[in-house]
């Protein structure tokens, strides 16, 4: 089972969703943004996809770094793993 917040979890008034196609209640311009900004924005931008029990290892497809050194290590945390997702430097994702 799972469910997205549209903003940080803890809040009274966030709101949980679990259909997909709420996605748009999401502020996706603060989520994107590299501004964190005031206490206003903040809790906008920590909205969170929430998984209840466990969620299948094989399932995770993707895991991205932000340098070649995490990579590596990632990989090498990694080789005696019967699943390994593909591992990606994205510096962009960090900030």
């Amino acid at each position: 089972m799972w469910a997205f917040t549209d903003r940080h979890a803890e809040p009274p008034e966030s709101n949980y969703f679990v259909d997909l196609s709420r996605l748009s209640q999401l502020r996706w311009d603060i989520i994107g943004s590299n501004n964190w900004g005031g206490d206003e924005r903040r809790p906008f931008k920590q909205a969170e996809f929430l998984v209840h029990g466990e969620f299948p290892w094989t399932e995770v497809l993707q895991i991205g770094v932000k340098t070649e050194e995490a990579a590596s290590a990632a990989k090498l945390l990694l080789q005696r793993s019967s699943h390994c997702p593909v591992i990606k430097v994205r510096p962009d994702w960090y900030y």
